[in-house]
């Protein structure tokens, strides 16, 4: 895929993820075609300096895309948003970083699961008949993760009230 990450490169990854990413699982609308929905694991890195924004791009290797999200009126100023949505660059990058995400390692941590879980189900499709137990587990995954994820937004705010 890519060349492997020296432990600078993850060290600095891991820190901008922490700060200004987000780990975290989509769940998709159910289809006509199909009975379940289906559950993506996602990074992604907002900022409103380009710069930085590419920086971020680079030290995952150019794995994902950066995209111009809009201009904020509170702000006034510009979001740039990198993101990245493929499972193999996901567990790459993620496997890169796990070790030094403090904040954010139990949201890796699922949403690595989450890609287990998805690649098992693809490789043995007709083990499940009536039942689906892998998008159960997806949907467990999907609640723990937007939990976590709620928890350290109201954490932040919490520090920034009682400063």
């Amino acid at each position: 895929m890519v060349d492997a990450m020296i432990k600078e490169e993850a060290i600095a990854l891991a820190w901008a993820m922490m700060t200004e990413g987000c780990i975290t699982i989509r769940k998709g609308k159910i289809k006509p075609t199909t009975k379940y929905p289906n559950y993506t694991a996602v990074l992604t890195f907002n900022s409103t300096d380009k710069p930085l924004t590419e920086a971020v791009h680079k030290l995952a290797h150019g794995l994902g895309h950066i995209y111009h999200v809009g201009y904020t009126k509170t702000k006034f100023n510009d979001i740039w948003r990198r993101s990245c949505h493929r499972a193999s660059e996901i567990t790459w990058i993620l496997s890169n970083i796990r070790p030094f995400l403090v904040i954010k390692g139990e949201q890796a941590d699922l949403a690595l699961k989450l890609l287990e879980v998805k690649s098992h189900a693809i490789q043995h499709p007709n083990q499940f008949t009536t039942e689906r137990p892998d998008i159960q587990e997806a949907n467990w995954l999907y609640t723990e993760i937007k939990t976590l994820n709620q928890r350290h937004k109201s954490f932040g705010r919490e520090v920034v009230s009682n400063i």
